[in-house]
């Protein structure tokens, strides 16, 4: 037995690997798996987060250090502004801050590799500055140019972001010549900030939910699938019983960690469920008095807090803001959703889901009425083929790489090629996008084609077929 549990224990000092994320809890999430995998493996992981995550990425066995220990970056959970230029002036401000918080204590370090959060773009800076290898975690879609334009209103977006941006741009300017001044650091454009690794990326969907997936170096990228499971929780003190009387009639109603703060929406969503058939759930977040919202209907459930995968387990519905996360969750359970994007992001999930029929896309929040959302909500109950079509993105997650292969990419890092094409297809990327704005079409743009990951097409390695993920801003 002793010898057994010798077996068990993980090699030791095979290296240290260092992982840096933002203080979202859809970015955090799904990579605890991951982490907790390459501890298990015999890495030392160094986790760097807010202190309000510590807890979640020490349950994973690794180390963990705070933003706050080294540096004064704000990030700030609940933006007034969400210009995505201003997203970028933010996170490249960030980046600063960090990188001359931790740099000079980094070099004394041996380090085998360093992991990032697609929007932690520091992580990618100081793989350069320390000559290390990286790896970009996609916790969403790695987006595509042109599924991000074939929506007018990802397009109105941009522009509308571009004409308010300028100061915002200018100022992530000023932050990258200090940066170049600093640091050994190849030039890089602050308008495409989110460019993933010239090494490897994980994403965090299959090819199958992925866009134009076909499109995408397969050498480059490995689709691995959500990854859930260290995630589950006890739910000792929540009426799952309720949800289990009212089976095939739940509707769950929940807009994230970052968007809870409107308390206008969930009286909206009261008024609309509260004379119909249905039994709802709803997360408001912890900072939303619930006594505000006025009579709670019997017909609901009401917390600041909600046990999401036990509650997606019994929920025939779900009622969201199209992050990723919740979409992973709600796909894995095979529910269907009802989506109110606010983000440019979200909007393009929204229309994914939508395109692959697991569910409906009825805009933002504020546009839409009570009427169009139970209707929505009656069709995807009563509609059998959102249910076969949502199994049908479950079994994609389930024949992904996973949490294994995501292991062995960073295992085999070292022997990774920098993929030159990645980044030079961001020019590519970039001046099409400009034609677009010129022209208003674009050129050579084929219709999305098979998303088998064994096809020819999706493991083409050519520059002209390897659209490398970026926030495609003009």
């Amino acid at each position: 037995k002793e010898e057994e549990e010798e077996k068990e224990q993980p090699a030791v000092n095979k290296g240290t690997i260092l992982f840096f994320n933002v203080p979202l809890h859809g970015h955090v999430n799904p990579t605890l798996d991951l982490v907790a995998a390459l501890v298990k493996a015999g890495y030392r992981v160094v986790y760097y987060a807010e202190k309000k995550f510590k807890d979640l990425c020490c349950a994973t066995n690794a180390e963990f250090v705070a933003y706050s220990s080294f540096c004064d970056v704000d990030f700030k959970a609940s933006r007034t502004d969400r210009n995505i230029y201003n997203t970028a002036k933010e996170m490249i401000e960030a980046a600063e801050l960090i990188v001359d918080g931790c740099v000079e204590d980094l070099r004394k370090q041996n380090i085998y590799a360093i992991l990032f959060d697609v929007s932690a773009v520091w992580g990618k800076f100081l793989g350069e500055i320390l000559n290390v290898p990286t790896v970009c975690c996609f916790p969403g879609l790695a987006p595509q140019w042109r599924f991000a334009f074939s929506s007018t209103t990802v397009v109105s977006r941009f522009l509308k972001d571009r004409y308010s941006g300028g100061d915002h741009l200018r100022r992530s300017k000023e932050v990258k010549a200090r940066l170049m001044k600093k640091y050994p650091l190849k030039d890089f454009s602050v308008t495409m900030l989110f460019t993933g690794s010239p090494y490897y990326n994980l994403v965090f969907t299959s090819r199958e939910f992925q866009p134009y997936s076909q499109n995408m170096d397969q050498t480059n990228f490995l689709f691995m699938g959500p990854s859930l499971s260290i995630r589950q929780s006890q739910a000792t003190d929540f009426p799952l019983q309720l949800l289990d009387d009212n089976a095939g009639k739940v509707v769950y109603i929940s807009m994230g960690t970052l968007y809870t703060q409107d308390p206008k929406f969930f009286t909206f969503c009261i008024e609309t469920f509260k004379n119909t058939e249905y039994f709802v759930v709803m997360s408001v977040g912890r900072t939303t008095d619930i006594a505000s919202l006025g009579e709670i209907p019997n017909n609901f459930v009401v917390r600041g807090f909600v046990p999401q995968l036990e509650v997606l387990q019994r929920t025939s519905a779900f009622v969201s803001h199209g992050g990723m996360n919740g979409i992973s969750e709600s796909m894995f359970f095979n529910v269907p959703m009802i989506l109110l994007p606010k983000t440019v992001e979200q909007e393009l999930n929204a229309n994914r889901m939508e395109k692959l029929g697991c569910g409906i896309n009825l805009g933002p929040q504020e546009t839409v009425t009570g009427k169009n959302i139970v209707r929505a909500v009656g069709q995807v109950i009563a509609t059998p083929t959102f249910r076969e079509n949502t199994q049908k993105i479950r079994d994609s997650f389930a024949k992904a790489g996973g949490v294994a292969a995501a292991v062995d990419a960073v295992e085999h890092i070292h022997e990774k090629e920098i993929r030159q094409g990645v980044m030079a297809a961001l020019a590519e990327t970039q001046q099409n996008v400009y034609e677009y704005f010129s022209t208003g079409a674009f050129a050579e743009d084929p219709a999305e084609g098979d998303q088998d990951s064994s096809s020819s097409s999706s493991s083409s390695s050519s520059s002209s077929k390897d659209h490398g993920p970026s926030l495609f801003i003009p």
